[in-house]
């Protein structure tokens, strides 16, 4: 119902008081509604300070002061600048208190590997793709947030995100529709090039989407024959309108697995993968080797994401939220950081490798077996231990693997490490030592890895 019609119903003393509440709750909702909608979810104040921000940018402008100059130094400080609990209002804390992990992700920060000698945010170079009708490719290890971000695209776009999961069981079906035992079923890319979904409603905007967000998730695993069908599909993304006698302009088309022509509409293709197209990755032993012609699909626009292990301290592994404790599990993180270098240098990662998700993992772990021993009657008598998830991923490499791996970053040093850690209050797990280590680890990193940023 409308504000209007809500409004009378309550101010309509001749209904029941039980209408008039029902039509004042949903009244209410409307507000918070259009309130949220309004600051878009982010706090007034912050609104607020960013609108007088802005303001003072622009005064600054007029007084001769380069624009870009003063904007880019307090983009770089946003993007150093570290806020611990000490710096956030006790209403923020109370918040903070009802979930058990709070994780702050500035995504469009992430910078990605390009030829120009300069480090690129992500978010910059896939909207100018967009822009230019690029599709884009993204490459990098296992838990670098390449799925997330398209999906982050999709929303700051308003498109309507349309995944096709490749792998070699991905069939002509999956990609331009088909006839199935339960009748037609229109493919992923056919549905996302014509718009088909249209008109569709957002249900987190409430809008009609503008448009579809392709995603080709894992795209090395396509099987090469099936790449091809996929292909022709793609050749004509780039495939410039063209003008009918009478002026009228005729968008590029494709057929459909009925053979119904299907025109261009609003589309943005991005493909994810773990390693390079035109490749084999001996690290992934799933993936195939790629036509050149699908490869250049994406030529121009493939970049890698890297690992960024001062995210994954300051995001996965610091000030976590436990009952009514703050933690930092700076010690399980050094470990995994060791554990990781010493995948890759003695290159294992074929076999597996330490992600974001595994350090998810071991966290939540640790905070499981630690929180049981608080459960009384109900405690598990034998909880899985940081030990045993040790032991479980080891147990992923050969035996010879194995043993590098276990005198490379000494395993039985941290299963006394979690020992001693399991005695101290969640509050005080992180020691000094463990600070410093993760520092020097993490610099020792950004030194060996300065020339691959650009």
């Amino acid at each position: 119902m409308k504000r209007e019609e809500l409004e009378q119903i309550i101010a309509d003393t001749t209904v029941s008081q039980d209408i008039r509440d029902d039509a004042q709750a949903q009244l209410d909702k409307l507000n918070r509604a259009e309130t949220s909608e309004k600051s878009n979810g982010v706090d007034e104040d912050i609104v607020f300070a960013v609108k007088e921000f802005n303001k003072a940018i622009e005064k600054l402008s007029e007084a001769g002061v380069n624009k870009q100059e003063v904007t880019d130094i307090v983009d770089e400080q946003f993007r150093t600048a570290k806020f611990g609990q000490n710096n956030l209002d006790n209403s923020i804390l109370d918040l903070i208190g009802k979930t058990q992990t709070v994780q702050i992700v500035n995504w469009q920060n992430v910078v990605v590997k390009t030829s120009d000698g300069k480090k690129r945010k992500i978010f910059d170079l896939m909207l100018s793709d967009f822009e230019a009708g690029n599709n884009v490719y993204l490459y990098g290890g296992a838990g670098t947030g390449k799925t997330f971000i398209a999906g982050q695209i999709a929303k700051a776009l308003n498109y309507k995100l349309i995944t096709l999961n490749c792998n070699q069981f991905t069939s002509p079906l999956d990609i331009i529709g088909g006839q199935t035992i339960e009748g037609y079923q229109e493919g992923r890319v056919t549905d996302a090039f014509g718009n088909l979904f249209l008109p569709e409603i957002n249900k987190k905007t409430g809008k009609e989407y503008s448009g579809a967000v392709l995603l080709l998730d894992e795209l090395p695993k396509l099987d090469p024959n099936t790449a091809g069908v996929l292909n022709d599909a793609l050749s004509k993304i780039k495939d410039p309108s063209e003008r009918a006698d009478d002026g009228q302009e005729i968008a590029p088309t494709i057929q459909n697995g009925r053979g119904t022509v299907i025109s261009k509409k609003n589309v943005f293709v991005i493909a994810t993968g773990n390693s390079l197209l035109n490749e084999a990755d001996v690290n992934y032993e799933a993936n195939f080797k790629q036509d050149l012609s699908l490869q250049d699909r994406f030529a121009g626009s493939t970049y890698e994401l890297i690992i960024d292990p001062q995210y994954e301290l300051d995001n996965i592994m610091s000030n976590i939220k436990v009952g009514d404790k703050i933690a930092s599990f700076t010690f399980i993180f050094n470990f995994l950081f060791k554990l990781r270098k010493s995948i890759d240098t003695n290159n294992f990662a074929g076999r597996a490798f330490v992600s974001q998700r595994l350090m998810v993992s071991f966290r939540d772990t640790y905070i499981a077996y630690r929180l049981n021993e608080k459960m009384g009657d109900k405690k598990i008598p034998f909880p899985k231990t940081l030990q045993i998830a040790t032991k479980t991923f080891l147990d992923l490499f050969t035996p010879q693997q194995r043993a590098v791996l276990e005198q490379d970053v000494d395993i039985n040093q941290f299963y006394n490490l979690v020992e001693t850690k399991n005695k101290l209050d969640l509050s005080n797990l992180t020691s000094e030592e463990d600070v410093l280590e993760a520092n020097q680890l993490i610099e020792n990193f950004e030194e060996n890895n300065k020339n691959k940023i650009m």
